[in-house]
Formats: structure tokens, C-alpha cells, sequence
């Protein structure tokens, strides 16, 4: 039998919650829940046989908490600036620029450890993702020291999002809730890491690289505005 521990400060309660409901979903583990005075753990068990692809999904569930949760954290943290929406969708982008190269560091300094101390990995192991961080939380900083309206933040996020590749067209509807699809009508698998389910939409279209948005059944004039200001917006009843 194979086992991993996994653990968080107990200071992130709201990531290690993430990380939990994350863990859960594996099919082929069991796992086991404990605190210590400090920390909060996770220890996972599977079948040897499976242990390789099993450490290959914490890894990636991991990788995930870091880029999203840690560097959400350390933007919002760096701006002294009350939260709206139109500034949570500009933080979203941000986690997003150049995501390829933060998961690359991430999942390098992630090889060759037995146990995942997740807070202790980012601080000790990934300075240079931090650094790069910290420029952008300048970038933020920048802007908002200039006042700027919630159109101008939403120009900013329109041109960050302008400059990835391989844009999505998505399909936007509301039922029992928000869901999102691709152009082959796949479901987009929502980044549920927040409280505000709003918050968690928009993570998730801007993770998706949106060029084109078609809306069905959207009457949320917040969001609507939003996506008008960061895509095209195409809006059909079918």
C-alpha cells in the first residue's frame, strides 16, 4: 500500500477545504483527515499499482491550489484596494498570465518529495514565481493608483487576455446554475474555489481563454457587463 501526506498551515482553511474536495473526487484512494496544533493534514492510500498515477493527480490538484489560491492571495494582499468584481476579474487574469511557465516551476519544485508540506514547498522552493508575482502585484498597483473606473480595469483585462493564444468560443447558460461549454459542447469544468459563485464563473472563463461568449438565459447585468468589456458577446434564446 502506498500513502501520501498532504498538509497546510492552519492558516488556510479555505485552501486546505479546496484541497480536501479536490482529494475526495479520486476514485482510487482512501484518505484520512487530522490537525495538529499547527497544521492540518491529508494522508492518502492506494494500491501500489496505482500509486504513480495517483501522485501525477495530487500533483496536478496541488499545482492548482498554488497558481490559483497563492497567487490570488498574494495579489489581493499587495493591493490595498476594496475588492469588486471588475478588480477580482483583473486578479483572475493575472493568475492566468504566463500560467504555463508558473506551472512549470510549480511542478518542478513538487519532484522528489515524499510528503507535500504545501505552504513550506511555496516559500522555500519557489522564490522565483514569487518575484515574478511581485512584479505583477507592482503592475496592479500602478493601475489603481491612478483611480481608475471599472470600464478602464475591464480594458486592462480585454488586453491581457488578447495576448494568449488558441482563444476559446464558449457557450455561457444559467439553469440550476452557471454552466459552461466549448465549441465541441463539452462541459468546461468549473474552478469552484470560492464562495461567490460569481467569482468562481469568472475564474473560470478567463482560465478558458475566452474570444467569443454566446449567452443563453443570462440575466445578471454584473456579469453580462463584465463579459461585454473582456469578449464578444453573442446572445441567443436556442
Amino acid at each position: 500500500m502506498w500513502t501520501q501526506t498532504l498538509s497546510l498551515n492552519k492558516s488556510y482553511e479555505r485552501e486546505f477545504a479546496c484541497l480536501l474536495n479536490e482529494v475526495a473526487k479520486l476514485p482510487e484512494i482512501s484518505y484520512a483527515t487530522e490537525k495538529s496544533r499547527d497544521r492540518m493534514f491529508i494522508t492518502v492510500a492506494a494500491e501500489d499499482d496505482n500509486a504513480n498515477a495517483v501522485r501525477q493527480k495530487l500533483k496536478k490538484i496541488i499545482r492548482n491550489i498554488i497558481l490559483i489560491f497563492f497567487k490570488y492571495n498574494h495579489l489581493s494582499e499587495s493591493v490595498n484596494e476594496p475588492l469588486s468584481l471588475s478588480l477580482f476579474t483583473l486578479y483572475a487574469a493575472l493568475i492566468f498570465f504566463e500560467a504555463d511557465e508558473d506551472k512549470v516551476v510549480i511542478e518542478n519544485s513538487l519532484e522528489s518529495i515524499r510528503d507535500y508540506a504545501i505552504d513550506s514547498i511555496f516559500y522555500f522552493k519557489m522564490q522565483s514565481i514569487m518575484l515574478k508575482w511581485n512584479e505583477l502585484a507592482k503592475l496592479c498597483n500602478n493601475l489603481l493608483s491612478m483611480n481608475p473606473s471599472d470600464d478602464d480595469i475591464l480594458n486592462v483585462v480585454a488586453f491581457l487576455l488578447d495576448l494568449q493564444e488558441n482563444k476559446s468560443e464558449l457557450v455561457l447558460s444559467y439553469g440550476n446554475g452557471y454552466e459552461i461549454r466549448d465549441a465541441k459542447n463539452r462541459v468546461v469544468q468549473p474552478l469552484d474555489f470560492f464562495d461567490d459563485p460569481k467569482q468562481n464563473l469568472l475564474l473560470t472563463l478567463v482560465s478558458a481563454k475566452p474570444g467569443v461568449i454566446i449567452v443563453k438565459n443570462i440575466s445578471d447585468g454584473d456579469v453580462l457587463n463584465i463579459l461585454s468589456k473582456i469578449a464578444k458577446v453573442n446572445s441567443t434564446d436556442k
